[in-house]
């Protein structure tokens, strides 16, 4: 295995641009994408205990391409519970909110949504100690399915809301959704958050393409993964594109 100068590492939405979910032993490791990208080498496995020490060890010298999390907007709202809030976005303030819904501030949800950096501020830190000499560039993650009936179907695939539908005694087929335009806010500002930590670490934020999106920003249907949350093989080639553009890498020589 040829060792590459750019690592993709972080969370479930690495899957789709190729990093292994697994290793051999279960360790993380830097592994090939299984896409054969040869322009990047994926960190395996993400949810070990040492995961992040394991990519300051490797990350000496080079670029590390990172995906932080992204789920949050959906863990926490998929499903509509009372008391049904909405809220004014303010970079968007074209988008409309719920009628016959309790208005709060947007800094409400971000601060509902902040416990979630805590832990990517600290691995920012550790990637730009001096020694490390290594180029950080944070990710944005996929925008929310806007097809309720489809997505109503694949949230089978997802035991953590079958847990919650039962939760709420309520089957999948009954549960409410939060609003589609919700949704995309809550999205919306999750991808501003990365921003603001990666400005605040002085390190490029990559928004997700415009072309993975429907024209009113939802994920296009044609790069939906198999569930709730995440994204597909086709978006995670848009993705690696869009990355080595962004990093002035050469093109896949395996497309």
């Amino acid at each position: 295995m040829a060792q590459t100068q750019t690592i993709i590492a972080g969370h479930s939405h690495t899957v789709c641009l190729g990093v292994q979910y697994e290793s051999d032993d279960s360790s993380p490791k830097l592994l090939d994408l299984t896409n054969g990208d040869s322009r990047f080498q994926g960190l395996a496995v993400f949810l070990h205990p040492s995961y992040w020490d394991r990519l300051a060890q490797l990350a000496a010298g080079r670029k590390v391409a990172l995906f932080w999390s992204g789920n949050q907007h959906l863990a926490y709202y998929l499903f509509a519970s009372p008391p049904l809030f909405d809220f004014f976005l303010s970079r968007r303030p074209d988008m409309p909110v719920e009628a016959n819904t309790h208005i709060v501030p947007e800094t409400a949800v971000r601060a509902r949504f902040a416990p979630t950096f805590e832990g990517l501020h600290y691995v920012m830190d550790r990637l730009q100690t001096a020694r490390l000499d290594c180029q950080p560039i944070l990710c944005g993650t996929p925008p929310p399915k806007g097809n309720d009936g489809r997505l109503r179907a694949l949230l089978a695939n997802e035991p953590y809301f079958v847990s919650l539908a039962l939760a709420m005694k309520a089957g999948l087929q009954d549960v409410e959704l939060s609003p589609r335009l919700l949704r995309l806010k809550l999205w919306l500002v999750l991808q501003e958050m990365l921003e603001d930590v990666a400005r605040a670490h002085s390190v490029p934020f990559l928004p997700v393409s415009a072309s993975v999106q429907t024209g009113d920003g939802f994920l296009a249907e044609e790069y939906w993964g198999g569930d709730a949350t995440h994204a597909n093989e086709a978006y995670g080639r848009v993705m690696r594109d869009h990355l080595a553009a962004a990093l002035n890498l050469p093109p896949n020589s395996a497309a």
